[in-house]
């Protein structure tokens, strides 16, 4: 197998400590640790496993959550319902049909928050649907 180049090794490097630290900062319910580096987060789950892109979307969901909380910033909503949909199309691929419910219900609800009532509604009957 030929070398790995060097600034590959380095940026594959880098995305590990990113992850790192989004992991810790999660962990200690830091949202605004989590936050800053959501401009990465596409890169962490490049050629990530469904299963580990959903864990990743998902943190940086519970950090907007705490974030709306602590601020009241609706942007955080709009953040959750992105965040929330793509969660769902992943748990589809994984079969988890109740989970992927889950994540619409609590997209509709980021709706609801964002008085956006008929695409919340259109959520909440996707939801309904996978039972």
């Amino acid at each position: 197998a030929p070398p790995i180049p060097l600034a590959l090794a380095l940026h594959t490097d880098f995305l590990q400590e990113v992850f790192e630290a989004v992991k810790r900062a999660d962990a200690a319910s830091d949202w605004r640790g989590v936050l800053k580096h959501e401009h990465r987060m596409e890169e962490m789950m490049a050629d990530e496993p469904d299963g580990s892109q959903e864990r990743t979307l998902f943190a940086f969901l519970r950090a907007h959550q705490m974030g709306l909380i602590s601020t009241n910033d609706k942007q955080h909503s709009e953040q959750c319902v992105l965040l929330e949909e793509r969660r769902a199309e992943i748990l589809g691929k994984m079969q988890r049909f109740r989970d992927q419910g889950e994540c619409y219900c609590s997209a509709a609800e980021s709706l609801l928050v964002l008085t956006k009532h008929p695409e919340a509604i259109k959520l909440f009957e996707r939801a309904r649907k996978l039972g």
